[in-house]
Formats: structure tokens, sequence, C-alpha cells
């Protein structure tokens, strides 16, 4: 048995702020981050002045400043001059007291000033509110297309009927490095009417690969069944993130199925109690994907099953990176102890653009330095919260790994993340640079052949072509001339 419930209209909203102004009392000790938006073409130095002495500087992005000293009431830092792009975000941590602010801050090229900051507009301070990070992450759940139609889809767990009494459902996860006590555990899923049930409860079974489930680890109970909140990562209005804490749950290192499922205090199976554990999750990296799942319809005989559905039934969107994702279930842990995901986040900057917002559930690439694809994540990327994401990189893989976005006509942009550093990365920056009308990835003079052919006209016009808009105002003027001019010459990544 499948339950779905059927795709909503997908509309901006906003993500978690992942740094947030806190009111403390003045004079409080504190690390904030502070932002300078705007650096200039081919700028490599930064000097900023502060209202009060700061210490411990440490670099966001750039990831690499050097030298970053801080002297008294001044910081100034040198980075690789293409280390920022043009309107890019200059992000770093100080220690200070509440209130800090800027007096003054200006971006230089060798030592000599290029472009003065405007502090009013220009410069963000906000105090860093340490992210938790997961022991083990799949992320939230996606619509898959069910029966022909675009669901969010709920694989039921728990009892639902005759024959089904244990309708369980497993899904594989891994500790690594040492014992870890897991202490909250956030689970996406929806209750179908008429099987409400009491409590969540848990199974965690032995792992070897893929195979069916080993030897019961542990079990209990999570919480409560019954509406959860809003997952602010899914682009509509639910009420399907469960967040269950106060717990321990210790785990060796090792590798584990996880269920949940719906269940009465009393244990009887007089009554249907059934979690709808919504799916389409994209997994810590492609190597935890499989064609097919665990089931177990009655345990132990004849316990878990291979469990997959034909194409026709269930089969993925063009949103998924692997079509394997259509069976991951949304779940998150959280602890002490083992190895920890590195929590990533930043902005992608649409530079140069007045048109309607680019709000979107994007799909980007992880790959290694050899090219290959490590993973997939899919951030909620929305303009009404700055265009902030978001992700966890694997726990699985700690290589070196990268995404790239390219996007209509802004050039390609890279942002490298590395997992096994200890401390999350707040820099992971997406400064897109338009302007690409051609879509050869740089700036040159065939971009302005096609804007010269296009211009003065309209959408309807029979020289009219969108790429030649490169501003989004629905006509070619000298504006969408003006934007390539001041990026001429520079190539995407």
């Amino acid at each position: 048995m499948v339950v779905t419930r059927t795709c909503l209209t997908m509309g901006a909203k906003l993500l978690f702020n992942l740094l947030v102004v806190l009111a403390v009392s003045f004079g409080a000790a504190a690390t904030f981050q502070v932002e300078i938006k705007n650096a200039p073409k081919g700028c490599n130095d930064i000097h900023i002045n502060f209202n009060q002495n700061i210490a411990n500087p440490k670099a966001v992005n750039p990831k690499t400043q050097v030298p970053l000293t801080a002297n008294g009431e001044n910081l100034d830092a040198q980075f690789a001059g293409n280390s920022l792009k043009k309107g890019d975000t200059y992000k770093v941590t100080v220690e200070g007291t509440d209130p800090l602010t800027v007096d003054e801050a200006w971006w230089t090229r060798d030592g000599s000033n290029i472009k003065n900051v405007d502090v009013g507009t220009e410069v963000v301070i906000s105090e860093v509110v340490p992210k938790k990070r997961p022991l083990w992450n799949t992320g939230s759940p996606k619509i898959v297309i069910y029966n022909g139609a675009d669901s969010y889809l709920g694989f039921s767990s728990g009892n639902i009927g005759v024959g089904l009494e244990q309708r369980w459902w497993a899904a594989p996860f891994s500790i690594f490095d040492s014992p870890a006590v897991i202490t909250e555990v956030h689970v996406n899923y929806f209750i179908p009417a008429g099987f409400e049930g009491d409590n969540i409860r848990y199974k965690i079974w032995q792992r070897n690969g893929f195979n069916t489930p080993g030897a019961l680890i542990q079990e209990g109970v999570l919480g409560i069944m019954g509406p959860g909140i809003d997952n602010p990562e899914i682009p509509q209005v639910d009420d399907w993130l469960h967040i269950y804490t106060g717990l321990a749950i210790p785990l060796n290192p090792g590798d584990y199925y996880f269920t949940i499922y719906g269940d009465g205090n009393t244990q009887t199976l007089t009554q249907f109690q059934n979690a709808a554990w919504l799916t389409g999750a994209a997994n810590d990296t492609i190597a935890y994907n499989n064609n097919q799942a665990w089931r177990s319809a009655t345990h132990p005989a004849p316990g878990f099953q291979p469990y997959s559905l034909t194409p026709a039934v269930l089969s993925p969107t063009p949103l998924m990176g692997d079509g394997r994702e259509i069976y991951n279930v949304s779940f998150a842990l959280y602890g002490n102890g083992g190895r920890t995901s590195q929590v990533c986040s930043g902005e992608v900057i649409w530079q140069s653009w007045v048109g309607p917002a680019l709000d979107f559930w994007w799909r980007w690439v992880v790959q290694d330095n050899t090219d290959a694809v490590v993973a997939y994540r899919y951030p909620v990327v929305t303009a009404a919260n700055g265009y902030e994401h978001s992700f966890t990189a694997p726990v699985s893989n700690l290589a070196p790994q990268f995404i790239d976005l390219q996007y209509r006509v802004w050039l390609n942009t890279r942002a490298n993340i590395f997992p096994a550093n200890p401390e999350n990365d707040d820099g992971v920056q997406f400064p897109m640079i338009n302007g690409d009308c051609d879509r050869d990835n740089e700036i040159a003079i065939g971009d302005f052949a096609l804007i010269s052919t296009a211009f003065g006209s309209f959408p309807g016009e029979p020289n009219w072509n969108e790429d030649a808009d490169v501003d989004g105002d629905s006509e070619v003027t000298i504006g969408d001339y003006s934007i390539m001019s001041d990026n001429f010459g520079i190539e995407g990544d």
C-alpha cells in the first residue's frame, strides 16, 4: 500500500534564516559574521574599520585569506585575484561586543583603492548561531510521479490491516568513526485519515551491504504520533516534519537500517496505525540509492522482502538527478559522537536582473575532483529570503567536492566544498555574472552581436531574442549593452 498527497502549486517560501540577529545585552561578547556585498572586478584586498576592537578573524568567503589580520578596530585581508568574482560577497567572522558596526571599508587591488563600500547598504552584520550538524540526513521529500500524477508519496509503515500488521519500511544509514548516541530524530510523514495511532516507534537493524536487514539492534518509542510542523524546505505549506527530542539511542560505528512505524500504546493489532513515510529524498550520496527497498508485511516470517513498483506506477520527475531517489524516505539523525555532516550555506547572487523573481527548486550536482557524481542536493532558493540556500555535505564521502551552477545567460559559477572540514561552511557562494547571450560560457563579441540584432525589440516582434534581454525587463535596450560592457572579457568556471 502506498499513500499519496497530490502536488500543490509550488511557490516561494522562506528558508530558515541561517544567521539570525539576536537581541543580546549591551556589551555582550559574541561572534559575528560580517558580510561586505558587491565586490568589484579584480579586487584582491579589503580593509574594514569597525566601531570597536575586534579579535580572532576567520575566513568564510573566500575561504583562503592570507594574511587576515585584526589590529585594534581595523581588519585587513588579502586573497587571490580570482577568489571573489565581480558582485560576490566577502564574508569573515570576528569576535566583538554588541553592537558591532562598520565605520568604513574599501576594496583594493594590490593595495590601491578601487571602490569604497557603502556601509549603509552593502554591509550586513549578524550574530553567528551555530548550526546543528546531523549524523545522517537523507534530505527533504520531493514530488514523484505516482500513477501518472505528480504526488508527494508516503510509504506505509505501521499496522494497516489483517496480514499487514507489521508493514515496516527499512532505510539504510551509517555511523562513522566512533560510537554515537542519537538524541534527536527528524522524520517527514503524514497520517492517512483513519490510521491515527498513539506513538511513532523505531527499530534499528544491522545492515550488510544492502542485503536483507539483519539482527535487531535497537527499538523503542520516538514520541507521539500526530500532526507535525511545516517543513521550510518544501515549497508549500504542510505539517509533515516531526521532530523527536530527548532520545538516547547508542550505536557503534557500522551500517544499519532505520524503521519508523505507527503503533498503539498497547501494541495490539486491533486498530490501524500507519505513518505514510514521505519519499523522494536525495540521500547522503548516490552510493546509498537502490532500485528497490526492503519492506516487511509480518515479522519474523516472512520478514523483510524486496519491494519495488513498475515505472508505470512509480517513476521519478525530471528534477531528480538519480531516478532511484523514488525509494529514499526522508529522515535525519542528530546526536553526539560519531562523524557529523558539514552544513553548507550561502547565497545565489543573480546580478544585473530586474525581471521576475527567480524562485525554483534547484538540482545541484555534487562532484569530486575526478568529475564523478557524488550526490545531488535540492535546496529551495527563494528571492524572498535573499536567495539564501542551505544543504548538508555528504558524511559518507569526505573527498573535496564542487557544485557548478549555470542558468539562462549567466556564466557558470563553481562553488567548492570540503566535507572533511570540522567547521560548517557559510561561504558557499554563487555570484552569477550576466550577459552570456550565446551561452558559450564567456562574455565576448558574439554576445554583442546578438544584442545588436535584437536591439529595440519586445516579445512577439520578429527580431526578439529572450537571451539578448540580459536584465529581464522584456525589451532589448542600451541597458543590456551596458551590462555586457561591464562584464566584457569575463569567462565562467
